[in-house]
């Protein structure tokens, strides 16, 4: 279901820091640390992925900006070779008041293909859940990595 509210004015309104704790796609955890600004019509969204021993395990910086009457998630980040557009295919609110957006790159069932699909959860309670699946071309789809954050104090 796609949403009928922009992402811009909700997440908009989640601008600022957030940290908390993640699993990447190799079991390892990870703090995941997180920015979301406004720039005129974008969202500029930071996100970075830090082992306990201060290896980045992810770093990027991507934008979320309208495209088409729909909204994109363009993200450029140490796990690609370039930027990569994801189009926002899904959107919806949970029973628990969630907010949930999932962009994605790609067909997920076409195992031919490099395809992703990046997953925003906003909490009611003001956390940010991010999340990756991916699939590498003759590989399986699959759940990758996941990080909760909650809002530091500004």
């Amino acid at each position: 279901m796609l949403p009928t509210e922009s992402p811009f004015a909700i997440l908009a309104d989640r601008a600022g820091p957030y940290s908390g704790r993640g699993v990447n796609h190799e079991g390892e955890t990870f703090i995941g640390l997180m920015h979301l600004a406004t720039q005129e019509q974008r969202i500029a969204l930071e996100f970075s992925a830090t082992g306990a021993d201060g290896t980045l395990y992810h770093r990027e910086e991507s934008r979320i900006e309208p495209r088409d009457g729909t909204s994109v998630l363009i993200v450029r980040s140490s796990n690609h070779p370039a930027e990569i557009e994801h189009e926002l295919r899904y959107s919806e609110r949970t029973f628990a008041g969630a907010r949930t957006y999932v962009f994605a790159h790609g067909d997920v069932e076409e195992r031919d293909m490099f395809r992703e699909e990046i997953t925003l959860t906003l909490h009611e309670n003001g956390d940010i859940g991010y999340n990756y699946a991916w699939g590498l071309p003759g590989g399986e789809f699959a759940d990758r990595s996941a990080a909760r954050m909650a809002p530091l104090a500004t």
